[in-house]
């Protein structure tokens, strides 16, 4: 990374085999709204192994530029993978943030590439406000009871990621951006992540719910169940 950092914010874009995780969305308005209160100028990257259909989708949001990491070795997500792309760009681009979901895979590979630059990952954070020419980060500890506020220090690169729902997706703003695509170096994939963990056959993925029902011991018997589920299915929910 070279000395002098970017007045820019780097996202990563979320994807399995070309389809978008939701919750990308939502770093995409984290970091437009970041970049608004700071002057700074977004660009998204996207990790694949080919040219991506996914690319123009994110190239109609209000960013600079898509920034497509591709490599034979990204064709599906590998913590190796994913964390030698990453430093790669950021040794290219020198951004002065990365800002992130705080998914599975994000805390997953986010730790090892922020420690490859000496610095760590402030983690799902719920807000954040201005604080001079940086922010203030807030973050949920102690099983939620707390709210910590926390404060950047060092050189950047700082490495941020936003808790679900902290932001809208649909608040992302439209635009046009340019793609651009880099060829990245990866070396030996080591780890190679088990099938996703799925509790039962009929779970859904809650992060990518409009409208979540849920119930606890006020249903009182198994039959009642049956009257969450049609309330799920009139809101357009999941159960």
């Amino acid at each position: 990374m070279s000395d002098e950092v970017n007045e820019m914010i780097l996202v990563f874009i979320e994807h399995k085999d070309c389809i978008l995780n939701k919750t990308s969305l939502e770093a995409i308005a984290a970091a437009q709204s970041i970049a608004k209160d700071l002057g700074l100028k977004v660009s998204a990257v996207l990790p694949c192994d080919k040219d991506c259909a996914l690319a123009q989708e994110i190239a109609g949001y209000d960013i600079e530029k898509v920034i497509v990491a591709r490599n034979e070795k990204l064709g599906s997500y590998t913590p190796d993978g994913y964390a030698d792309a990453w430093e790669n760009i950021i040794k290219a681009f020198s951004p002065k943030y990365v800002v992130m979901a705080h998914t599975y895979q994000v805390r997953d590979f986010a730790p090892k590439v922020a420690a490859r630059f000496g610095r760590e990952v402030v983690g799902d954070c719920i807000r954040y406000v201005p604080d001079g020419g940086s922010i203030l980060l807030t973050r949920r500890v102690f099983l939620g009871k707390l709210d910590a506020d926390v404060r950047l220090g060092g050189d950047a690169p700082y490495f941020v990621t936003f808790q679900s729902g902290a932001f809208r997706g649909d608040n992302a703003a439209k635009g046009s951006a340019a793609i651009e695509t880099v060829d990245v170096a990866v070396g030996d994939i080591r780890m190679r992540p088990e099938p996703p963990f799925q509790e039962a056959k009929a779970s859904v993925d809650l992060t990518k719910s409009e409208v979540i029902v849920a119930v606890g011991r006020g249903i009182k018997s198994q039959e009642n169940i049956a009257l969450a589920e049609q309330l799920a299915a009139a809101l357009g929910g999941d159960l």
